[in-house]
């Protein structure tokens, strides 16, 4: 039975009960399977939600010299009454969903963290996505990481002054912050020739090279050849980078199909999941096979 309790839909969901199990502790079981879903669905609305909430209170001018006006709705003064008393709330809500949540989140990963001895399995398919990649030093980065996507939101739509150039500063130092900080810290776990240190590393690196970039063409008078070649370079660097984490997450996808499908061939399959299913059926092996002998040689 307790191998039967074992299995699972998606690596996530057990649908197999006991008989004597009453509804309410079914019900409990099935609450604390989603908490990986729920993890994974905040992560990734995460910084669409926030840049959403921040658009609703975020201010700008019309031409430089006119008075800053909401940005979703340009009738409003921002040093209005009712923007005022919006403000407030709409600060209060987002303190909440992008501050508190994630701070319980990091001290429900650290209170388990301190229990991972026994209840390892739990603790990885629970928050793998927020603690997997990470060396055990370092298991609480990925709320620096949503941190950082808060704060470059924030440091965008807060601009007090008339001038829009005059975001690009905050966001230089914001860049240049956390590229240094994944620098001095390659947070993630060293394998695979420490790729996933070297994808952040290079993301961030980027992302501040294309900002100098930006900044040098917003700030000084180029002539159309020099705009052009810079704006040329910045496509050129992103279009790269994109191409070669692609490949990377595509032949990492692969690999793993290929180790999933090799371990079936060993299991009776009476016991196969609803995933292993999907693996046999659609022969992903072959394709994964074939771009596993490529890689080796």
């Amino acid at each position: 039975m307790r191998a039967l309790a074992k299995k699972r839909l998606f690596w996530l969901f057990r649908y197999v009960f006991s008989g004597d199990m009453s509804l309410r502790r079914r019900l409990a079981v099935v609450l604390v399977d989603s908490v990986t879903v729920a993890a994974i669905i905040y992560f990734f609305s995460y910084e669409l939600i926030t840049s959403g909430l921040l658009d609703t209170i975020a201010c700008e001018a019309f031409e430089d010299g006119m008075a800053l006006r909401l940005t979703e709705r340009r009738s409003i003064l921002c040093s209005s009454d009712d923007y005022n008393a919006f403000l407030g709330m709409a600060l209060a809500f987002m303190v909440a969903y992008t501050v508190a949540l994630p701070g319980i989140l990091a001290l429900v990963i650290a209170r388990q963290r301190s229990q991972l001895m026994t209840v390892v399995q739990a603790f990885f398919r629970n928050f793998s996505l927020f603690f997997g990649g990470y060396t055990s030093q370092y298991f609480f980065w990925e709320i620096v990481i949503l941190a950082r996507k808060f704060t470059g939101e924030f440091a965008v739509a807060f601009n007090r002054t008339t001038d829009p150039r005059s975001r690009l500063l905050p966001l230089l130092c914001h860049a240049a912050l956390f590229a240094f900080l994944q620098l001095r810290c390659q947070p993630y776990r060293k394998v695979d020739g420490d790729i996933l240190n070297r994808l952040e590393t290079w993301s961030l690196v980027i992302w501040l090279f294309t900002l100098i970039l930006f900044a040098g063409v917003s700030w000084n008078e180029l002539s159309a050849t020099g705009v052009l070649l810079t704006y040329g370079i910045i496509a050129v660097c992103f279009v790269g980078f994109v191409c070669w984490g692609g490949w990377v997450v595509v032949i990492g996808f692969l690999l793993e199909t290929h180790k999933k499908y090799r371990n079936l061939r060993n299991e009776d399959f009476k016991e196969w999941t609803w995933d292993d299913w999907v693996i046999a059926v659609l022969r992903l092996d072959w394709v994964s096979q074939s771009v596993s002998e490529s890689v080796s040689q």
